[in-house]
This record gives structure tokens, sequence and C-alpha cells, in this order.
């Protein structure tokens, strides 16, 4: 069974990496954190789960303050793939 195959709802995940004291988000729905990391990657975003300057957090909702930038400027989260930045919808 595939990643895929083994989950039939979305879980919105908001990647945080941390880079000399400036924080770069990446939001992704996916059925896995697999399936979230491979979006990235094939969106061209090379983001190590396992290294210590990124934070994940699954099934996000947006809080206030990620309102004010990210909300404006993302997709929908209901579809699969990264929707911040913008680039599940063509």
């Amino acid at each position: 069974m595939t990643d895929l195959s083994a989950r039939k709802l979305l879980v919105p995940f908001l990647f945080t990496v941390n880079d000399g004291g400036r924080a770069d988000c990446y939001g992704v729905s996916a059925y896995s954190l697999n399936d979230a990391v491979s979006l990235l990657r094939d969106a061209g975003f090379e983001i190590d789960p396992s290294d210590r300057s990124v934070t994940i957090r699954e099934n996000v909702r947006l809080t206030e303050f990620e309102e004010r930038h990210i909300g404006p400027n993302m997709g929908p989260m209901q579809l699969r793939g990264v929707w911040f930045p913008r680039m599940n919808l063509t």
C-alpha cells in the first residue's frame, strides 16, 4: 500500500525553515508527511524534515498572524499540493 492509497483525507502541513533569524514557510496539503515532502521537492523546495531548523505543524489552521501574510497569498488548502507559496492552482 502506498502513501497515496493509505489515507483518504488530506492533511494540511506547514513547514517553517529558520535560516539565520529568517523564517520561510511552506504550506502543503498531502496524504502523509512523506507525501508532503515529495510534493515540496517536486515544486523545487528541498526540505529535510530531520533538520533541526525545520518545524512541521500538522493539521494546521491559520492563526491571526499567519492570516496577515500567508492567508492573502495562499492557494486552497483543500487541494493536494503546495498551497503556500501558491502553487496548487494552474
